[in-house]
């Protein structure tokens, strides 16, 4: 339940705050607007993973939560 609930959260909350950056205009400020909307979610992501112990996205086991931001990590 965890695992998915973690899914949940990065593909809501981080994922689309990562690539709004990625693809965000240089006009009108908009580059700024989102590295501001990234790195909150990056500190909220940060709240949420300090909530487990250990090595890995939800303790100390490797899970489908770790697969689901490797690609994120990696890029």
């Amino acid at each position: 339940a965890k695992g998915s609930l973690f899914i949940q959260y990065v593909n809501e909350n981080f994922i689309p705050k990562f690539y709004g950056t990625l693809f965000a205009s240089r006009e009108d400020g908009e580059v700024v607007k989102k590295k501001e909307e990234l790195f909150k979610s990056l500190q909220s992501f940060e709240e949420v993973l300090n909530e487990f112990e250990g090595d890995f996205s939800l303790g100390k086991y490797f899970s489908l939560a770790d697969i689901s931001i490797a690609p994120l990590i990696v890029s």
